[in-house]
């Protein structure tokens, strides 16, 4: 998850919790944004560069997604201290089927239409 004008899509700000889950239990991190094909999660110690994870995205108090992602870019904490930044990582999703990929897209839709500016982004691709 490149500058901003690299990017594919363009990233609208979402403050969800998701569960990552692996064999030592889950853990739950928030997104600072998220997109069509991704999410950036805030957490102190990113995982290794394109390790496979699954993970539940908590849309609402009663929806959850369950999805599979790649982690895609990471910002360690010494390397968000000096860019002013926060520590996270990138997942890109994969493989999250096809009822569950279309209403990821129409959750980000409608972030995006209560988004004024990052709307007009994605109107101008």
């Amino acid at each position: 998850m490149s500058s901003h004008r690299s990017r594919r899509q363009p990233r609208v700000n979402v403050n969800l919790d998701v569960t990552l889950q692996n064999a030592q239990g889950e853990t739950v991190f928030k997104t600072k944004n998220a997109s069509y094909d991704g999410v950036f999660l805030l957490c102190p110690k990113p995982l290794p560069l394109r390790k496979l994870i699954r993970f539940r995205a908590r849309l609402s108090e009663d929806e959850e997604l369950q999805m599979i992602g790649l982690v895609a870019h990471t910002i360690n904490a010494s390397d968000a201290a000096e860019q002013k930044r926060p520590a996270g990582m990138g997942i890109q999703l994969f493989s999250v089927g096809q009822e569950t990929h279309q209403r990821w897209r129409d959750f980000i839709s409608e972030q995006y239409h209560q988004n004024p500016e990052t709307r007009a982004v994605v109107e101008a691709n």
